[in-house]
């Protein structure tokens, strides 16, 4: 768990949710900005921000073999479509061209 009110901790990316992601495991994250934008709460993963969401994310994960598995290709999809090469190429393909756009006028 990451510290709420912590500045660094704000500043923090979504990488292990892509890592884990990747191999279709589901994650349980501090609800922090990059993990809220990568994580649809009980849908791809998980988001906790004190220790009692902490507790019932790690028990549903544990005990509920179909949510763990769910939630882990929900995970996995998300990577691909977002976060893959593939997803990341393209994005920065639009990027470029609203740079050309922009720098063009």
């Amino acid at each position: 768990p990451l510290e709420m009110d912590n500045v660094f901790c704000q500043a923090k990316s979504e990488i292990k949710f892509v890592e884990a992601g990747a191999l279709g495991v589901p994650v349980i994250a501090s609800r922090v900005g990059p993990y809220c934008e990568a994580i649809a709460d009980g849908v791809n993963g998980f988001l906790a921000s004190n220790e009692k969401e902490w507790v019932t994310a790690l028990c549903s994960a544990i005990e509920d073999d179909a949510l763990r598995a769910r939630t882990g290709k929900a995970a996995q999809l998300t990577v691909r479509d977002k976060y893959s090469p593939a997803a990341r190429t393209s994005d920065l393909r639009q990027l470029l061209v609203q740079l050309e756009n922009e720098l063009g006028k």
